[in-house]
């Protein structure tokens, strides 16, 4: 069995190691659909409160905003994969430089 102090340790432990990757996942999160209340219990969806009070101009630029970072984050995956995991050493596959 496990004891409080040693749990308390290996979360401390594990916090310090995973917290800017547990900190984008809350981002993702958040705005993926997170609303303020943590659901939506009345009529009108929270977008739609939400829309009613911005400006058209304001919405644009947003949706401008989303479309680019969504794209750079494409492209980021896809450069990540073609050629970060090639130059990895120990990949298999990899450039390697032999010695002699």
């Amino acid at each position: 069995m496990w004891t409080r102090e040693e749990l308390k340790t290996r979360a401390k432990a594990s916090m310090k190691q995973f917290y800017w990757k547990m900190f984008a996942v809350s981002m993702v999160i958040l705005i993926a659909g997170g609303s303020e209340h943590g659901g939506d219990s009345g009529n009108s969806s929270s977008r739609e409160r939400f829309a009613g009070n911005i400006s058209p101009e304001l919405a644009i630029f947003m949706k401008k905003m989303v479309g680019t970072i969504a794209l750079l984050a494409i492209v980021f995956l896809i450069l990540r994969i073609a050629v970060g995991y090639a130059l990895e050493p120990g990949f298999p596959g990899s450039v390697t430089m032999k010695t002699t």
